[in-house]
Order: C-alpha cells, then sequence, then structure tokens
C-alpha cells in the first residue's frame, strides 16, 4: 500500500532540517503519538544524520482480528537517514519503519523541497507492507491509518514548533 503525503511549512528549508534534527521537536512527535514517551537517537554523520525514533502505538483501530495477533499495541521503530543538503537546503532521506513483532513495514524516502527563501515542503512516500501473503493487505490496511495520524500530528507539531521560534 503506498502512503504518499506532503505538506508545507513557512519556513525556508534549512530551518525546517534544524527542526528535523531538534530532539525536542522529535519529543513532541513521539509524545503526541506513543503510548510510553517513545525513545529518540539523532545521530550526526558529515553529509547529515541518522534519526531514529521508536515509539508504542495502541492498535485500538486495528479490526479485532488483526489485534488479535498483534496484540493492544506496536512498537514502531522509523529511521530517516538523511544525505547532504543541495545548494538551496533541500535534501531527502531513506526512510524505514519496522513494526516489531509484526510482518508489517514500511521502506521509502522523506523529502524536503525549499520553495524560495520562506517555504518548504515535506513530502514522505512510501511503500507499506504486509508481509504475509493473504492477509498482508489486511495488515497494511489496518496499519495505514496510524501512519497517517502519525504524518498529519507531524505537520501539526511542526507547525507549532515554527510557530515558536
Amino acid at each position: 500500500m503506498k502512503i504518499d503525503r506532503s505538506w508545507t511549512y513557512p519556513a525556508p528549508a534549512t530551518d525546517v532540517y534544524a527542526m528535523i534534527c531538534d530532539e525536542a521537536f522529535q519529543q513532541r512527535k513521539t509524545d503526541a503519538t506513543s503510548t510510553d514517551g517513545g525513545s529518540i537517537d539523532i545521530a550526526e554523520r558529515a553529509d547529515g544524520h541518522v534519526i531514529t525514533v521508536e515509539r508504542v502505538l495502541p492498535t485500538d483501530a486495528f479490526p479485532e482480528n488483526i489485534r488479535a495477533m498483534v496484540g493492544r499495541t506496536i512498537t514502531v521503530v522509523e529511521t530517516q537517514t538523511w544525505g547532504a543538503a543541495g545548494a538551496d537546503g533541500a535534501r531527502v532521506a531513506d526512510l524505514v519503519v519496522d513494526v516489531r513483532g509484526t510482518p508489517a513495514s514500511m521502506k521509502g524516502t522523506v523529502t524536503l523541497s525549499a520553495d524560495g527563501d520562506a517555504e518548504s515542503t515535506v513530502a514522505v512516500n512510501g511503500d507499506l507492507r504486509g508481509g504475509i501473503p493473504i492477509i498482508g493487505g489486511k495488515i497494511e490496511k489496518a496499519a495505514a491509518p496510524s501512519f497517517f495520524h502519525a504524518l498529519e500530528q507531524e505537520e501539526r507539531i511542526g507547525r507549532e514548533y515554527l510557530a515558536e521560534r
């Protein structure tokens, strides 16, 4: 199942990237979507950062048959590996999301594009996979709302974060 979502922030790409790499921003995202506060690791590399966020999400919205398989919560580990900045501050990250204890995962990219000097766009494009023949599609459909909710929260929290700066 394809996961494609984008949004625009009223800030230059360099400011948005600084926000993405700020532990306080990542903690706010995690607090908004996790039942346990999560854990965050941000490692600087020569040309970017590797951001790993682990959080526990409720499965309340999952169909009962899928919830019976995965339990009341799932642990999601999201890793963004950001590359070097372009001249305008644009960057691309490889995205890997692992839903521990399940066959579900997502691979894709996060693209940060500069829209002039005052705006930038974040686009998340990924392929969510259920990992089990026959019922994999049901797992994908059950997990997709959690992914979309997390992206909606990221956009909202990003806007709040940038407005405070």
